[in-house]
């Protein structure tokens, strides 16, 4: 073909090359650029030319072997934006389902009540709390436009957790791997456990996805290092942070991948990929105005202690069967993580060094961010105060399910080329289902049902009642659906004062605050108060006297 080359001539002059390169079917073939244009050169002989001064390109007929690979290369991509899809937009569907139906609840409320004021309210209250203020900041502006509604203080939470599926498989496919990443994106899209967090208006869905953004923004960074890359790791580790305390733990895990990436692969990666390191550090002069915060409730919550147990190994183990669903999710996981390590370990002749370099970067990013902050947990709930709980440790499961993954992937990788398509919609449908297996008994449970507590008060409402509770910060949920309550007292301590009270007494409890006001009641019964109804539903049990 002589002449002028169009631009749907470039186009398949690249497939072409594409298509000889990676599929392995012609080992000697060799594409090579200079200042004239590119070549495509196999076993001396030249195949195709692009002669960029002259303008001119030159093919010669592919070869049965090359239109073979041409074709299973192009039904792998279609395949595989087919898996990919499907696996999205399951995963939407399981987290959309419902997401206003059940009730806000106690931690939902404590979070909508300090993000429903000012500005600098929401910024003054969150650094009382136990956590950054980023959830609250993203939810503020939905508060303030659209008022209080379930599903809509929940979205934040449902959209980052999506992302958490996304970047999880992005940072597969950025190394090369995008049937790990496939089989990664599976493994979190039919968690119960992200799924519950995907529908709760917490920071929980929201530190796994900014977790998940830095590791992907990490792995593009240090394929193709650039300023724009660059800013992409900053910005994300610094939202990783501003998410949740235990942020500061994932983004130091991707700080030391970084560090250990750049000292003992610095042959293997292109030139500045090795300062990924100071990107990452970067991100935390971002968290410095936070800092002081952080000390301050550290030291209080080690003085005060923690509502957390002990991590006993009873302990330990039940909350693993919360995160993974249980014997099935966790058979999974080990056999995926057994096939990583057994298939990683090998020394294998390969052709490919790049591959073999981005595999090692895909594992030393992963591994640090699933082993280093539990250790670190468990190092201080033994040392100092417990903190360690499952949904704390939520930004290290897109590390475990990339791991998982890429130990399937390798599964794949045994079997010839024609066979690895059709084996990775086989096993994706299998994956898919012995997960939602294991997660459908754990899907959508109950909370606190405050919805129901508020609308059997306010049908009985007077303007002489008052509602009591054992913690004043009760009143949070109440006050979602009620509005402003002009009379909520703390039992036991304004027990007196509720005994002035010529209307009702209303006083809901909750498992933590039973004891609180079933004082208040017995002070109260003293006083001439008599219970006359009780309403209980899920979790909320509502005494009127």
């Amino acid at each position: 073909m002589l002449g002028t080359p169009s631009g749907f001539e470039a186009e398949a002059l690249a497939e072409i090359a594409d298509s000889l390169r990676p599929t392995g079917t012609s080992p000697t073939t060799d594409l090579r650029f200079d200042s004239s244009g590119v070549r495509i050169v196999r076993k001396g002989r030249l195949v195709a030319a692009c002669h960029l001064g002259v303008r001119r390109v030159e093919t010669t007929k592919l070869t049965r072997g090359e239109r073979t690979a041409r074709r299973l290369r192009e039904q792998q991509i279609w395949t595989m934006a087919i898996l990919y899809s499907l696996v999205l937009a399951a995963a939407l569907y399981l987290r959309s389902w419902g997401l206003g139906a059940e009730s806000i609840w106690y931690d939902e409320a404590i979070s909508i009540a300090q993000s429903s004021g000012t500005f600098e309210n929401l910024i003054t209250l969150a650094s009382q709390d136990n956590y950054p203020p980023l959830h609250n900041l993203l939810i503020h502006p939905l508060l303030r436009i659209f008022g209080n509604s379930e599903a809509l203080v929940r979205l934040p939470s449902l959209l980052f957790s999506m992302i958490a599926i996304i970047a999880t498989a992005g940072l597969a496919s950025t190394l090369g791997r995008p049937r790990a990443g496939l089989f990664a994106a599976v493994v979190l899209a039919f968690s119960s456990f992200q799924i519950y967090y995907a529908q709760e208006a917490r920071m929980y869905a929201l530190l796994a996805g900014c977790t998940a953004l830095c590791s992907w923004s990490m792995a593009s960074y240090l394929t193709r290092p650039g300023l724009g890359r660059g800013l992409l790791v900053t910005l994300s580790a610094g939202a990783t942070l501003y998410s949740h305390f235990f942020g500061m733990l994932n983004v130091f895990a991707l700080g030391i991948a970084s560090l250990i990436i750049a000292i003992f692969m610095r042959a293997r990666l292109p030139r500045g990929a090795t300062l990924c390191f100071v990107w990452v550090g970067l991100g935390g002069v971002l968290f410095t105005p936070w800092v002081a915060f952080v000390i301050t409730r550290v030291s209080s919550v080690t003085k005060a202690g923690f509502w957390i147990p002990y991590p006993e190994p009873s302990f330990l183990w039940a909350q693993l069967n919360t995160m993974l669903d249980g014997p099935v999710g966790i058979a999974i996981s080990i056999t995926g993580l057994a096939l990583a390590i057994f298939f990683g370990v090998q020394k294998r002749p390969t052709r490919d060094p790049e591959a073999e370099s981005n595999d090692a970067i895909l594992v030393v990013v992963s591994l640090s961010l699933l082993v280093i902050p539990f250790l670190i947990s468990l190092a201080a709930s033994l040392l100092a105060t417990p903190v360690i709980f499952h949904r704390y440790l939520i930004g290290s499961l897109p590390a475990l399910a990339v791991l998982v993954g890429l130990g399937f992937d390798f599964l794949i990788r045994l079997f010839k080329t024609p066979f690895r398509l059709p084996l990775t919609v086989l096993f994706t449908g299998a994956l898919a289902g012995a997960l939602l297996f294991a997660a459908y008994p754990r899907l959508y449970p109950h909370k606190e049902n405050w919805r129901a507590v508020a609308s059997y008060i306010s049908q009985r409402w007077s303007s002489d009642d008052c509602i009591a509770v054992g913690d004043i910060t009760l009143l949070a949920p109440l006050r979602f659906y009620l509005g402003q309550i002009d009379c909520g007292l703390g039992l036991p301590a304004q027990a007196e004062q509720a005994s002035r009270t010529t209307g009702r007494l209303f006083l809901p409890a909750v498992g933590w605050t039973q004891g609180a006001t079933q004082e208040g009641i017995e002070r109260l019964e003293k006083s001439g108060f008599s219970l006359t109804d009780r309403f209980v539903t899920e979790q909320v049990e509502l005494a009127v006297l």
